[in-house]
């Protein structure tokens, strides 16, 4: 990861630097902060019981990480910015991505989210996704992810409605076959959202995919490639 020990906090914070930290325990007082700023950032149809996501930690199926500052009320860690993200047969996936208020404008998400992709994208795992809400789509697409072109819906976590989403990727590979794109979105809605094999909203997220061709070109990735010959 970067070196981000020169940024400074905002004023009434008491350190001048920040720690990368890597979240293992639910049970724990870190943990319970992280619980605060996720519920802060993102409404409640959004986001995961927090319960799935402690028992995904414990499971190492989810991971938590990113930039935390010293409580200048009891000199505890708090986070100032964090990376939430899963790994799946196709890839890993950033589930979430939210900054502290006090921190926003300093640029800690985009290199939480350079140095995750960094770390995590392989030949082994070519395969780098992304939910995103329409107001992030541009800030995705500037740090060189793909919106796969069909229309992408999350299910609500309670309640039986949809939000209107976008699903980027970022790959080591010009192109992503349909079915791999079918098999990630699947996943996400069978586990994820842990929705029952019955529930109508599968039906009509897949058959959006099949909207895809077979193959679907990842222009970044086949740019590059001319550039560097």
């Amino acid at each position: 990861m970067s070196n981000f020990s020169k940024i400074p906090s905002p004023a009434g914070l008491a350190s001048g630097s920040l720690r990368y930290l890597t979240l293992s325990c639910p049970d724990s007082l870190l943990f319970r902060r992280w619980v605060h700023l996720y519920a802060q950032r993102f409404p409640f149809y959004e986001r995961s019981p927090v319960a799935s996501i402690a028992a995904g930690l414990l499971e190492g199926e989810l991971f938590i990480e990113g930039l935390c500052f010293r409580s200048e009320v009891d000199r505890h860690w708090d986070w100032a910015s964090f990376v939430c993200y899963e790994t799946y047969p196709t890839g890993t996936l950033l589930a979430y991505l939210a900054t502290h208020p006090d921190f926003e404008g300093r640029g800690l998400a985009r290199q939480l989210v350079q140095g995750l992709v960094e770390q995590r994208l392989s030949h082994q795992q070519p395969y780098f996704w992304l939910e995103a809400e329409p107001k992030l789509w541009g800030f995705y697409r500037s740090q060189g992810f793909f919106q796969l072109p069909f229309t992408y819906y999350i299910p609500r976590f309670f309640g039986e409605g949809v939000v209107k989403m976008g699903l980027f990727v970022k790959s080591l590979r010009d192109v992503i076959e349909r079915s791999t794109v079918y098999e990630m979105v699947q996943t996400l809605y069978l586990q994820s959202y842990d929705l029952a094999e019955d529930d109508p909203r599968i039906e009509k997220g897949l058959a959006e995919v099949f909207s895809l061709p077979k193959q679907i070109d990842i222009p970044e990735m086949a740019r590059i490639r001319e550039q560097n010959g």
